[in-house]
């Protein structure tokens, strides 16, 4: 069994390197976004958002932005094996018009029903020419982050600005596969930013998976 999650927001200017909240086709992934020091994309108009820091609440005015939307998909198998990957998770990102800053594709996995995921619960490979690479991944409020820059090098720059580029109307391709320790709920949660999580530029995808 597979999902599949598509983004076609515009992009949202968010707080620093907090993790954003996503209201997506998947409910299941949406129980653990409370912890993530969350920015809330839930149904506010195009000029407003929701900003939680630590446990403050916010609402602050936004503009209409400009630029053209990319579109995050992503699909991938719901339920593996503990102790081996879990099928193969395509990733794209979608630029139908002007090309945008260099970015990372930023990972944050956290375990449903309140349970945490340490780092050496969790293992996360992208395939590059053919092999399969480890993404480096620290831990982040119960959960762990890791980010893909350019690609060739060591993915484990997680909060460096930059990364790999984003010409005009292109189509960038990742695969990728996890493997987790534990059995379990999990949720991944993908997201594109240029500066650290201060701009998304496409609107962040949730992916859920078990783990048996």
């Amino acid at each position: 069994m597979s999902q599949y999650c598509e983004s076609n927001d515009p992009s949202v200017p968010i707080d620093g390197d907090k993790p954003i909240s996503v209201l997506g086709k998947f409910a299941s992934g949406l129980g653990i976004l409370s912890k993530l020091w969350l920015v809330g994309i839930l149904s506010l108009g195009a000029g407003s958002m929701v900003a939680l820091a630590g446990n403050d609440m916010q609402i602050k005015p936004t503009l209409v932005d400009s630029k053209p939307i990319l579109r995050l998909n992503v699909f991938g198998p719901t339920v593996g094996k503990v102790g081996k990957p879990i099928g193969t998770i395509k990733v794209a990102l979608i630029n139908p018009s002007m090309a945008m800053p260099n970015s990372r594709l930023r990972i944050f996995v956290h375990g449903q029903e309140d349970s945490e995921v340490r780092l050496q619960d969790i293992n996360i490979e992208v395939k590059e020419k053919g092999i399969w690479k480890r993404i480096q991944v620290e831990p982040i409020d119960g959960g762990v982050l890791g980010a893909i820059g350019e690609e060739g090098t060591t993915h484990k720059e997680r909060h460096k600005h930059g990364g790999f580029s984003i010409h005009d109307r292109t189509l960038k391709l990742w695969n990728l596969r996890v493997t987790f320790r534990l059995s379990g709920h999990y949720s991944m949660i993908f997201a594109v930013s240029p500066d650290n999580g201060q701009t998304q530029l496409a609107k962040p995808v949730s992916l859920s998976l078990e783990a048996l």
